[in-house]
């Protein structure tokens, strides 16, 4: 067994560190509430801070940098993997 595929309630950090200490990929429907960050990189001019997030990531404002994959079927359905 590889996957373990939670309901959206599970969708959060402890199932992950759950599913991941078991050797397992977790595949969950997220929360409408959850929130994505980039690590946070502090510039040369910046000292370091305790910022632990950078920049809270946009989904639907994903920087072309970060596609995967792209593909279309038969019927038009465009499917993008970042």
């Amino acid at each position: 067994m590889t996957y373990l595929l939670l309901d959206g309630h599970f969708g959060n950090n402890n199932a992950l560190q759950m599913a991941r200490q078991l050797n397992l990929h977790l595949i969950a429907k997220l929360r409408q509430d959850s929130a994505f960050y980039f690590p946070y990189e502090p510039s040369e001019s910046e000292q370091k801070t305790r910022t632990k997030y950078g920049n809270r990531l946009k989904i639907g404002q994903l920087a072309a940098k970060y596609l995967k994959e792209k593909t279309t079927d038969k019927d038009k359905i465009t499917t993008e993997i970042y």
